[in-house]
C-alpha cells in the first residue's frame, strides 16, 4: 500500500490477490485467507463510514487515511469476500508521459493554455484519471491565478492551483446538485472527474458554454469513434432537444486515452464544432473525421 506505483490491488474469491503497477500488467502476489479479508472489509467500512450490515454484500468505501478506494462483494454473491482497492497515488505524472506524437502535445497544451473544455476518454483503467492530473498539473504552471472548483463521487483529482475548491458528491447531495453550486462560487474553470449521468453532462456542457470555460472531465468510451454518441445519449437522459448543438458549443477537444504496452498513451486527439446542424469532429494533424 506504500508503493507509489501501484494503481489497484484485487482479491478473488479464490484468495488470490492480484497488484498492478503504473503501467504494468497485473501480478499475482499470494494468497489472502477468507477470514482475514472479511476482517479487512469490516475494518475499512467502519473507518469510511460505510453500512456493514447482514444484508449488505456490497460495500463501496474509502480507506480514509490513505484515500484509496474500496469496492468489495460479500458471500453469498461470491465465494469468499472479494474486492478491489484503488489506489490514490500521491505523484502526478507530466503531460509528456502520456503523448509521444508531438503535434498532439503541442495542441493538448495549447488547448489548456487558451481556456478550451477537453474531454478525456477511454475505457476502464486506462489512465484517464491519471491523464486529468497530469492536465491540471500543467494548468497551474501556465495559469496559476485561476480559481478552479473540482466536482467528483470519489476525491481522485489533484490540482496544484493555490485558489481551488474541491466538492465531493454524497447520498444526500449529488453531483448535480453541486454543479448549480458551483456557478454560484466564482469559478473560472469547473473540472468533474467522470460523467457518467445525464443531468451532470448537461449541467457540465452548459456551464462551460456561458461563461466558466477551460475546463476537464472524462467520459468512459471504447473507441474514439464512440465518444460522440456517448455522451448525446448521456444528455438526452436530461434533454429532448438541441443536444447535438450544446455539445459541439461547449466541447473543444477530444483526448482518447488507451492503456499502452507500458503504461497510458493518449492515442488520438479531435477538435470539436458544431456545423451544419451536427457536431463535427477532426482528428488533429490528421484532417480525418473519427
Amino acid at each position: 500500500m506504500i508503493d507509489d506505483a501501484v494503481v489497484e490491488i484485487s482479491l478473488n474469491g479464490d484468495g488470490k490477490v492480484f497488484v498492478e503497477r503504473f503501467g504494468e500488467p497485473s501480478q499475482f502476489v499470494g494468497m489472502m485467507m477468507a477470514e482475514d479479508a472479511d476482517r479487512f472489509v469490516r475494518y475499512c467500512a467502519s473507518k469510511g463510514h460505510a453500512a456493514y450490515a447482514a444484508d449488505q454484500k456490497i460495500i463501496s468505501t474509502k480507506i480514509v487515511s490513505m484515500r484509496h478506494r474500496l469496492e468489495a462483494i460479500l458471500p453469498p454473491n461470491v465465494p469468499a469476500p472479494s474486492f478491489s482497492i484503488r489506489r490514490h497515488r500521491n505523484t502526478t505524472d507530466a503531460i509528456e508521459d502520456f503523448v509521444s506524437d508531438s503535434v498532439y502535445l503541442e495542441q493538448i497544451k495549447a488547448a489548456i493554455v487558451a481556456r478550451k473544455n477537453i474531454l478525456i476518454a477511454g475505457g476502464t483503467s486506462s489512465g484517464k484519471t491519471s491523464f486529468a492530473n497530469a492536465c491540471l498539473a500543467y494548468l497551474a504552471q501556465v495559469a496559476p491565478n485561476d480559481r478552479c472548483i473540482i466536482l467528483e463521487d470519489t476525491d481522485e483529482l489533484r490540482s496544484g492551483l493555490p485558489n481551488t475548491l474541491k466538492l465531493i458528491s454524497s447520498e444526500t447531495v449529488s453531483l448535480s446538485d453541486l454543479l448549480v453550486s458551483a456557478l454560484r462560487l466564482a469559478p473560472k474553470r469547473i473540472c468533474v472527474g467522470e460523467v457518467r449521468e445525464g443531468s451532470v453532462a448537461k449541467l457540465l456542457l452548459r456551464s462551460w458554454n456561458t461563461g466558466h470555460p477551460g475546463g476537464i472531465t472524462t467520459i468512459h468510451a471504447n473507441s474514439a469513434s464512440e465518444v460522440i454518441p456517448t455522451l448525446q445519449l448521456l444528455c438526452m437522459e436530461s434533454l429532448s432537444a438541441g443536444v447535438d448543438q450544446l455539445i459541439g458549443s461547449a466541447l473543444d477537444m477530444i483526448v482518447y486515452i488507451t492503456r499502452g504496452t507500458s503504461r497510458p498513451q493518449v492515442q488520438e486527439v479531435a477538435s470539436v464544432e458544431f456545423k451544419n446542424n451536427t457536431v463535427i469532429t477532426t482528428k488533429v494533424s490528421h484532417g480525418k473525421s473519427i
